[in-house]
């Protein structure tokens, strides 16, 4: 198993990928797969809809518990505050 030590792992084959920041990846301890393709590639696009999905779905759940945890003293998403 590997274990983030806190620094990221480079990854200059996805420099589209959300989590590809400098030439690194900020998502994952490891880089290289069996297929040399990321299971966990998205484009930044694809991660701010996915994350819009979810917003959506606790919204329609009426989890703001989990909301309140997550983004914490009203700086929800579209507060514009971060």
């Amino acid at each position: 198993m590997i274990y983030n030590t806190g620094l990221q792992p480079c990854c200059s084959s996805y420099a589209g990928c959300a989590s590809c920041t400098a030439g690194m990846c900020t998502a994952l301890c490891e880089t290289k797969f069996e297929d040399g393709k990321c299971p966990f590639y998205k484009t930044r696009e694809e991660a701010q809809m996915g994350k819009l999905n979810a917003l959506a779905s606790l919204l329609l759940k009426g989890r703001v518990d989990l909301l309140e945890k997550y983004y914490g003293d009203g700086c929800l998403p579209w507060s514009g505050v971060r």
